[in-house]
């Protein structure tokens, strides 16, 4: 009788090690993919999160001689 016991014991820590591990790798991959295709989407549709880049993006490009200003030294 007390092996039937033990025997059940060793079954359910295992059932129950097994779920847990189940779970963990379940939740790790969905997470996975999730950020994933986000990238994608991000990445397709050039999104700008940052409201001061998006501004900075807005500006024309500088040129070689856009530094020199009339009536000065420099």
């Amino acid at each position: 009788m007390a092996k039937e016991k033990s025997k059940e014991m060793i079954f359910r820590r295992a059932t129950i090690v097994g779920v847990t591990i189940f779970c963990v790798i379940s939740i790790v991959l969905g997470i996975l993919v999730l950020l994933t295709r986000t990238g994608v989407v991000n990445k397709a549709k050039n999104v700008i999160t940052d409201p001061e880049l998006a501004r900075a993006m807005t500006y024309e490009q500088f040129e070689d001689g856009d530094d020199n200003v009339e009536g000065t030294d420099n």
